[in-house]
């Protein structure tokens, strides 16, 4: 996300929203394997995929939401450590959100570590001020 100043709404997440969300432990043990500690508690992501919408995350393929290629898939980081996806393909479930965020080639987001659930969204925000 832009850097900036962003206010918590008070809405439900939906495609389009931007959440702010725990790390996943998935982030955090990549983080761990790397030597980074992670000093935040949460990541602020764009909603791309919400339940009933069909989600294909490959290294081959890159991101494919409900049959649109959005992005490619990094194999590596910029040291050059293996970067573990999330390669499946299914339909999201209710309660759970995949978080994409385009702005940025690099973004580490849904592809890598997977839809966030619900229980895991801390709110959803707007941006006031960005720069």
């Amino acid at each position: 996300m832009d850097t900036g100043i962003y206010r918590k709404t008070g809405t439900l997440p939906e495609r389009g929203s931007i959440v702010s969300f725990e790390i996943p432990e998935a982030a955090r043990l990549y983080a761990r394997q790397r030597g980074i500690e992670i000093a935040w508690g949460s990541f602020l992501k764009p909603v791309a995929a919400v339940a009933g919408d069909d989600v294909c995350v490959s290294l081959d393929e890159g991101l494919v939401i409900n049959g649109e290629r959005l992005a490619g898939v990094r194999h590596t980081d910029s040291a050059g450590h293996v970067v573990p996806a999330w390669s499946r393909c299914r339909q999201l479930v209710t309660g759970e959100f995949f978080v994409y965020a385009s702005r940025v080639a690099n973004s580490y987001d849904s592809r890598y570590y997977g839809p966030v659930r619900a229980e895991m969204i801390k709110g959803v925000y707007e941006p006031l001020w960005t720069w």
